[in-house]
């Protein structure tokens, strides 16, 4: 769940971030895959996880709100 919800961090207004739909798409698509295999994971409650962090990303996640005085700066210096 803390998986998709955190590719959801950064959402904007009306807009569905890359992150997650490359984490949500990888992050399903191998536990289904994996579904079939004889282990003792429970990939359904993986999925059903993946599914409620989306939801709630989506449901409780405020969108960025910019500082309009707020300018990039033109040179960015790492320490």
């Amino acid at each position: 769940m803390l998986i998709i919800l955190v590719s959801i961090v950064d959402v904007k207004a009306g807009a569905i971030p890359l992150t997650f739909v490359l984490v949500a798409g990888i992050f399903i698509g191998t536990e289904i895959f994996n579904a079939f295999q004889a282990d003792n994971i429970s990939h359904i409650g993986h999925i059903i996880g993946g599914t409620c962090g989306a939801l709630f990303g989506f449901i409780f996640t405020q969108p960025l709100k910019r500082n309009p005085k707020f300018k990039k700066p033109s040179i960015i210096l790492f320490l």
